[in-house]
């Protein structure tokens, strides 16, 4: 047995231990060996080991700036401010390891295009969790430096539907958004990539059309909430924002039987103010597509629904982790970490009926169907 092997095993196996700094210390220890060299899944198993290094210190400096607002605690300020700091000295500290990790053990030799685009978007990634809670001079260093790594990884000339090539511009544009305030460029960047991978996404195979339409997906809900909230809308989903995609029921259409033509579809408020999207066919006959459910969930109205094939979760562009779909609360990156269990089942009617299980309070919610439609003869899963 090698030493990567070993490695690579005793990382699965602190993962499960839930000793993440050790599983960080592992493939540390495999990329000293193979460098850029290191396979997709070894990519992706070094993906989840950084992403939970971090996540939990990323969440306890959100939860502590959120109880800072209250002013209930106000008394309190000081020691809340010196606790965050503790933690936000910590984060830092372990994004910056990952990011010299990064640089030392892989960007310094050779590797192939995908590879390095991979690892230059990750070392963007991490400057941007470091951004959240800098400052000052600190602050402007670590925009700069993420910038920086974006726009190299992006130069990188990968298909529009290479999962990797969409997960970058997924981040790219949350990072223009959220952290340079560039509302314009965040729109740019995810609409671009939006409609480049669209263009070519009916040529994928059906492993590699569920891997893109993950990452799409997440695109078209941030784009929707960015576009509504510098119009001063209220959260309404315009039709006209929205992109469907279907998927045949079975195997990939063959291009030979020629295009299959929809109609525009249609969107209405049902009496529980759930959102319908349908067609109507040649008689009139109304065709529901899907349904975003409405959902005051913890007092907060949100919209939820699903993806047209529910199994891949959404799984992120670094990990092989599978995750639930997300609610739409966006904006969406790459490394949300899930709150829900999800589960489908078929009804007795063919429609695959997919449920939200709260991972904290057990409580249980239908958010979308994946309704089995018959148009032009053909069966179809739709999903808005």
């Amino acid at each position: 047995m090698t030493n990567v092997e070993e490695n690579i095993f005793l990382a699965r196996v602190a993962e499960q231990a839930e000793r993440f700094e050790d599983m960080v210390d592992f493939l540390e220890q495999v990329l000293a060996e193979k460098g850029g060299s290191v396979n997709p899944d070894e990519r992706n198993l070094l993906s989840v080991a950084f992403k939970n290094l971090i996540s939990s210190k990323r969440a306890a400096c959100r939860t502590i700036s959120a109880i800072e607002q209250n002013p209930k605690y106000s008394k309190f300020n000081a020691d809340l401010l010196e606790y965050k700091q503790k933690i936000e000295t910590q984060l830092m500290a372990d994004c910056q390891k990952v990011i010299d990790m990064i640089n030392n053990r892989v960007l310094n030799g050779e590797c192939t295009d995908e590879a390095k685009a991979f690892f230059v978007k990750m070392v963007g990634d991490y400057y941007r969790y470091i951004a959240e809670n800098a400052k000052d001079a600190k602050l402007e260093d670590v925009k700069a430096k993420a910038k920086t790594a974006y726009e190299e990884a992006n130069n990188i000339d990968l298909p529009a539907c290479n999962p990797i090539k969409l997960g970058l511009a997924l981040n790219f544009s949350v990072f223009n958004y959220e952290v340079l305030k560039d509302h314009a460029k965040a729109c740019q960047l995810a609409d671009d990539a939006l409609q480049q991978a669209l263009d070519k996404i009916d040529e994928l195979e059906e492993d590699d059309f569920r891997d893109a339409k993950s990452i799409i997906e997440l695109l078209k809900e941030n784009l929707t909430l960015w576009k509504d909230e510098e119009e001063g809308g209220n959260g309404d989903q315009e039709l006209e924002a929205l992109e469907f995609i279907s998927k045949p029921k079975g195997d990939k259409k063959d291009e030979s039987e020629g295009e299959f033509d929809f109609p525009e579809p249609m969107v209405r408020e049902d009496a529980d103010a759930n959102l319908v999207y349908y067609i109507e066919d040649d008689e009139g006959n109304e065709i529901i597509l899907g349904v975003k459910y409405y959902s005051p969930y913890e007092e907060a109205d949100l919209y939820v629904h699903a993806f047209a094939d529910m199994d891949f979760g959404p799984e992120d562009d670094e990990s092989d982790d599978e995750y639930p779909a997300f609610l739409s609360m966006g904006p969406h990156d790459d490394e949300e970490e899930p709150r829900f269990d999800h589960y489908e089942e078929e009804d007795v009617d063919g429609n695959i009926v997919h449920r939200f299980v709260d991972l904290e309070s057990g409580d249980e919610m239908i958010v979308a169907v994946e309704w089995l439609v018959e148009f032009n003869g053909e069966p179809f899963y739709m999903t808005a």
